[in-house]
């Protein structure tokens, strides 16, 4: 029921009139849904452990955005637990091989979830830590090997906080003050007594027999004391632990007494083999180990028997348990690989990649195919196949600058990307590829360009600016033809008609302005309605069509994105609340029907309809995943 406070936002421009046939526009719900069908990519920011693991089943299970995925790695199809609302930052399996556990970030729900692997529509148990963690989230989290209890670490990086729940009767067993410092992993000893903690500068040995009273780790004399990434276990028990200057440290109890030089830096990951064991570094290195029948003071002595060099950091291994010899990984480039013989690497999945503060903005399709592209802050343009759910294809554009938006003719067969520094980029596309060079290279707005859209017949090119200009550059030889020069503030949005003529435009003041694309001046008069005019696209958020997206109590920055399938009348919006939001379009009213769907676990930046209208896509800006929803 809509309240008599609610009202649109003020932002919403009273000087945009309605259409002449508004009184005809109907409210009503959305004819479709969406089902998250397929997630490109693989988060890696802010988790912590070895996010990478394989089921009792042979398919892998890691998190993406705001879910935790399952692959199925022959048929390349996923199955996805999307119960959480922020990003999944870590992951534990269940010694079953099935269940997993999965802890989010978060300021207000920051809950643990156990789900089954082969059935992850709803969770099997919830374990809420807010008392524990507060504001800040779960770190990392593992089961015990008899499977009956869950430990996890979180709250404030510099003031964490250790618990342990028997995670079927949502039950806490203890709690107590964890690390000072970022903490990396989290494993039960084998018998279940203790608990080791690896993080900065230190390790901890918690005993759960005597009140998860901890126990530093003594370094020396024959080691020093550093950061420690990882662990798996001797035969004996005992821990090995990768650390920050690459060598493998082996613990009797909470005492050093065996090292091993490993990788040239720091070593990120260890997984137990049946033999042996396999480690993944900062040099790209992933090493095969193997015990020897000789044990130093209760340690089991182990020996180094291949390595491959994979060249960017190693952040994940886990070997298959239904093919014999083959191990998977992930790359600090973002790709997911398959090592077959420890010497053939085949990538299965590719990733865009965000360091620090970089997001994706880029998306749209290419009519007419299955194919569609992104193209983000890692100087990356990926283009991507619907139906394998593989990238075809993948171009470092460039080294110098972030790239913020893309844009594709059909007519011309021109694929163009530009950065957040204002240089433009087209590349030729031949159906198939794209081709490897660029024809056009060239700084064309003086800051960033977030909208960029080709005419419908491809002879103009629209550069919307952050340095409140438009310009519009013809396609022949990619000239300046008009600098439109109106806007008080950034470009976000633009549209052009259907025949070509006109050219609309969204700023971040919420200005909605009309140009004349024969002239190249922004049109005034009274004569010509904008909601009259039939836009080729819709993807500006601010109009009398679109407005029943915006909330009373939202702001004009909340919503990032909209577009518009004509065909089954949808628009769908994507907001910073990590959103995607399907209506009926048009939708002028005041909180509409609508259906909201959660997939990524940030700001959602763009929304496109692949052209059959068969697929939603959308692109999480700081997750840097692309989910792809089926419309049902």
């Amino acid at each position: 029921m809509i309240s008599s406070a609610d009202h649109h936002p003020r932002f919403l421009k009273t000087t945009i009139p309605p259409p002449s046939n508004h009184s005809e526009l109907r409210v009503a719900p959305p004819g479709s849904r969406l089902q998250l069908e397929f997630i490109h990519g693989c988060s890696k920011r802010g988790c912590r452990g070895n996010i990478l693991h394989m089921n009792n089943k042979g398919r892998l299970v890691y998190p993406a955005a705001a879910c935790g995925t399952v692959l199925d790695i022959e048929n390349n199809t996923q199955q996805i637990f999307n119960k959480h609302t922020d990003d999944v930052v870590c992951i534990a399996k269940h010694p079953n091989g099935d269940l997993f556990a999965t802890g989010q970030i978060g300021r207000n729900k920051n809950d643990i979830f156990v789900w089954s692997s082969s059935s992850p529509s709803e969770p099997l148990a919830v374990l809420e830590t807010f008392h524990h963690f507060k504001n800040a989230g779960v770190i990392d989290l593992c089961f015990s090997k008899d499977g009956t209890k869950l430990a996890a670490v979180g709250g404030d990086v510099m003031n964490s906080t250790l618990v342990v729940y028997e995670w079927q009767s949502q039950t806490l067993l203890g709690s107590c003050k964890a690390h000072s410092g970022d903490v990396y992993d989290l494993s039960f000893s084998s018998d279940d007594s203790k608990i080791l903690l690896c993080g900065k500068n230190s390790a901890k040995f918690f005993e759960l027999t005597n009140g998860l009273q901890a126990r530093q780790a003594v370094f020396s004399p024959r080691g020093v004391g550093q950061t420690v990434y990882c662990t798996c276990y001797d035969p004996s028990g005992n821990p090995i632990c990768g650390v920050k200057d690459g060598s493998l440290y082996a613990f009797v109890g909470n005492k050093l007494v065996y090292k091993k030089d490993a990788h040239s830096g720091a070593c990120y990951t260890c997984y137990r083999t049946e033999n042996g064991f396999i480690t993944g570094g900062r040099d790209g290195k992933v090493i095969w180990w193997e015990f020897t029948s000789e044990q130093v003071e209760g340690i089991h002595l182990f020996r180094q028997v291949a390595s491959l060099n994979l060249v960017d950091p190693i952040q994940s291994v886990v070997p298959s348990n239904v093919e014999r010899d083959v191990v998977y990984a992930t790359r600090g480039n973002g790709d997911l690989v398959k090592i077959t013989n420890k010497m053939q690497v085949d990538i299965l999945l590719v990733s865009h990649v965000a360091e620090k503060d970089d997001e994706l903005w880029g998306l749209c399709t290419i009519p007419g195919s299955n194919l569609f592209l992104s193209a983000a802050d890692d100087g990356r343009l990926i283009m991507w196949d619907l139906s394998t759910h593989k990238h075809v294809q993948q171009l470092k554009v460039t080294t110098k600058g972030e790239l913020r938006s893309v844009a594709f003719s059909p007519e011309l067969s021109h694929i163009a990307t530009a950065t957040k520094h204002g240089t433009l980029f087209v590349y030729n596309f031949d159906g198939s590829s794209i081709s490897s060079q660029p024809f056009v290279n060239e700084k064309k707005a003086a800051e960033e360009v977030a909208a960029l859209q080709y005419s419908p017949d491809g002879t103009l090119l629209a550069l919307g600016s952050h340095d409140n200009f438009i310009y519009i550059l013809n396609t022949s030889d990619y000239s300046l033809k008009f600098k439109l020069v109106g806007h008080s503030s950034f470009v976000t949005h633009i549209d052009f008609s259907s025949d070509g003529k006109w050219l609309r435009s969204n700023s971040g003041d919420y200005e909605a302005l009309l140009w004349d694309m024969t002239t190249g001046k922004q049109v005034v008069k009274h004569g010509i309605n904008m909601e009259d005019i039939d836009w080729h696209t819709v993807t500006c958020s601010l109009g009398w069509k679109v407005r029943g997206i915006w909330k009373t109590e939202m702001d004009g920055t909340d919503i990032n994105a909209v577009d518009v399938f004509y065909g089954k009348q949808l628009l769908a919006s994507a907001d910073d609340f990590g959103t995607v939001t399907l209506f009926h379009y048009p939708t002028a009213s005041l909180r509409p029907p609508s259906e909201q769907y959660i997939g990524h676990c940030s700001h959602v930046t763009n929304v496109r309809f692949t052209s059959d209208g068969k697929y939603l896509l959308s692109a999480g800006g700081a997750d840097i995943t692309i989910c792809q929803w089926r419309i049902l």
